[in-house]
């Protein structure tokens, strides 16, 4: 999580009257690129899962001919 910041640290600070102040401005908007990416990236993720787990589970039986019964059937919340 912390790469970028050790990274532009350690480049600043190879000749430090030069590139102190050059090097974060330059790749500063980078690091924003990241941050914005991980940012969609995990929300992506959460939204998927949520919408995975909160369906009602497919009625697999009845296409066998197999209705079920009433002590067969469960609630699940649905969140959309």
């Amino acid at each position: 999580m912390f790469a970028d910041e050790k990274v532009l640290d350690t480049i600043a600070h190879l000749a430090p009257g030069i590139t102190y102040w050059v090097v974060p401005v330059v790749l500063m908007p980078l690091s924003l690129f990241v941050a914005f990416i991980q940012t969609f990236v995990f929300v992506l993720l959460s939204q998927l899962y949520i919408s995975e787990v909160s369906h009602p589970p497919h009625d697999a039986h009845a296409e066998h001919g197999h209705a079920p019964d009433e002590s067969e059937e469960f609630m699940v919340p649905v969140l959309t």
